[in-house]
């Protein structure tokens, strides 16, 4: 943990965090960072990303200045960048990823395990458990949306997150790197984006938030739960969130081979009773402004 004085604020500490895309083959860096302190490279260290930001964290401590750091996951090099200060626009670069460090607050310390269920099983999904203000909302005036909260009108923008990719530390670096966006599309129900077996099983072996309890609406308990603690944390922070579901073999990739919501009576049913158990469960949370089916 880096001290405050280099950097943070009282009850923050500096941290390096990803500002680019999770695939490193589809990469998107900061392409206005240019002046680096250090490189090192597969040449002589053959350089992991943990050993990246650790090389930048141990030059921030002794007043290196390195404030964000450009990582090839293919080549395994690393370039430590000195310029601070969001960057002015992003580039694609494949192969390539940007992290930049923000200042994170101690309470963001926390939002998702790093796979679903991982530290959830205490969490209880009884619709109207999480937070109490559900005020909060957007409601129509003629073309406005108003926030009914303040009376105000909103205009939504912000960023599209799959919730995979979502880290602990992503809603600070919204805040720093974009601190007038109010809105995450969260990509958070992914239920029928795997092939399924030609058994005619409804559920794909790799499609883990699909099972086969009606109880349950269809959606695993712990992709329901992460789904809970992602839309909870992102509210907290004052982010209005439009839930997304991805689904590709559900939305028809695989027709006529494989069944899909247009054609399958069955698969209709279970995404039907999917969203009455997300929306239920969500219904009690504020600053939620949409679903997407």
């Amino acid at each position: 943990m880096l001290a405050p004085e280099h950097g943070g604020a009282a009850g923050t500490s500096p941290r390096i965090v990803q500002c680019s895309s999770a695939n490193g083959d589809n990469g998107m860096v900061a392409c206005d960072v240019d002046t680096s302190v250090l490189q090192r490279g597969v040449e002589d260290d053959d350089v992991a990303l943990s050993e990246c930001r650790e090389t930048c964290d141990a030059s921030f401590e002794g007043d290196g200045d390195c404030h964000s750091i450009t990582y090839s996951t293919s080549e395994r090099r690393c370039k430590l960048n000195a310029a601070a200060g969001k960057p002015r626009r992003f580039c694609n670069r494949p192969g390539w990823e940007t992290h930049w460090r923000v200042d994170v607050a101690e309470d963001q310390l926390l939002l998702l395990p790093q796979s679903a269920g991982d530290g959830l099983t205490g969490i209880d999904l009884t619709e109207g458990h999480h937070l109490k203000d559900t005020s909060r909302r957007l409601q129509t005036e003629g073309a406005q949306l108003i926030d009914t909260a303040t009376g105000e009108s909103v205009a939504l923008h912000g960023v599209n997150m799959f919730i995979d990719y979502l880290e602990f530390d992503d809603i600070a670096l919204i805040r720093s790197l974009l601190p007038t966006a109010n809105l995450v599309r969260l990509v958070g129900v992914l239920w029928g984006d795997a092939a399924p077996k030609a058994d005619g099983s409804v559920c794909a072996p790799t499609d883990r938030c699909c099972v086969d309890d009606a109880a349950s609406g269809y959606f695993a308990e712990s992709c329901l739960a992460s789904l809970l603690v992602a839309v909870e944390r992102l509210g907290a922070a004052g982010l209005w969130v439009i839930v997304a579901a991805k689904g590709r073999y559900a939305a028809g990739d695989g027709w006529p081979a494989t069944p899909d919501v247009f054609h399958s009576e069955v698969l209709t049913a279970r995404v039907c009773a999917l969203w009455r158990r997300v929306a239920g469960a969500l219904r009690h949370l504020p600053m939620i402004a949409g679903f997407e089916a």
